[in-house]
């Protein structure tokens, strides 16, 4: 693949930087926050989009990816801090797939919004692909080096955790 090395790194960089001054302390942040972008030379670059997996105007490869409890897609958060982080779809070579497969093999950081309770997500960067699982149909995504990380996802019992989340983010609605 080739693509516009130096334009991708400045707008990861400029997204990453955004996005440090947005969060608050425990690196939580709003939905309407995120979804609203940055300015960037006068053109308005989205870090999130409708689907989980999401590519910016004038990108090539994706920069986040995005997750909650109640999404359709069975991704995990292991003790090891890595996502199991599924396909869109059943399709490997969906085009989505295919740009997550590329952020790996050319090894881009992504940003990694989790879903901690309705509109409030916990902004992990820089992630990275760091394999993928043709058979489970997911990627690995390390959040090992991440900013942000919250103690509370190193914790092997997720009821526990998600009764911290709660408490600490508000009352999960159902």
């Amino acid at each position: 693949m080739n693509f516009n090395r130096q334009r991708d790194k400045e707008l990861r960089t400029v997204a990453f930087e955004w996005l440090r001054r947005q969060v608050s302390a425990g690196g939580a942040v709003s939905r309407d926050r995120i979804a609203g972008g940055l300015q960037l030379r006068g053109q308005r670059v989205h870090l999130v989009g409708r689907q989980g997996i999401a590519t910016p105007d004038g990108m090539e490869l994706p920069l986040s990816i995005r997750a909650s409890q109640r999404g359709p897609y069975a991704n995990e958060i292991g003790t090891d801090l890595v996502l199991r982080y599924r396909y869109r779809g059943s399709d490997p070579f969906h085009p989505d797939n295919v740009g997550l497969r590329n952020v790996m093999l050319n090894r881009l950081p992504l940003i990694y919004f989790h879903g901690m309770v309705p509109g409030i997500y916990m902004a992990m960067w820089p992630v990275y692909v760091t394999g993928e699982s043709v058979t489970d149909r997911a990627f690995l995504v390390s959040l090992n080096d991440a900013e942000f990380v919250d103690p509370i996802f190193t914790k092997a019992d997720e009821k526990a955790r998600d009764e911290e989340l709660a408490r600490k983010y508000g009352a999960v609605d159902g």
